[in-house]
């Protein structure tokens, strides 16, 4: 498996910096949501996936171990090892 490292800028305004496998966001990474939040983290085939953290603009942070995340009629919801916890962004991925 071969990773390459790259940014891209979604039309939405979201920026994506870090690795990628054929063209999803892949092993190390940080996204940086249109209103500011930012995860830094690990990524798989696109997805968040395994250890990040969530900064806020407020700059509170959310650190979780991430087991994943996936999309639902355009909502992201995370499942957290010890508990379920969904926090939901409006997102257009």
């Amino acid at each position: 498996m071969t990773l390459t490292r790259g940014s891209f800028t979604y039309s939405n305004g979201e920026e994506y910096h870090g690795e990628w496998k054929e063209g999803l966001r892949h092993g190390l990474g940080q996204l940086i949501f249109s209103d500011g939040t930012c995860y830094t983290g690990q990524f798989e085939n696109g997805l968040f996936n395994g250890c990040g953290v969530l900064v806020f603009p407020d700059c509170s942070r959310f650190v979780p171990h991430l087991i994943s995340l996936h999309q639902v009629n355009h909502f992201l919801c995370f499942h957290f090892s010890i508990i379920w916890l969904v926090l939901c962004f409006i997102s257009t991925l």
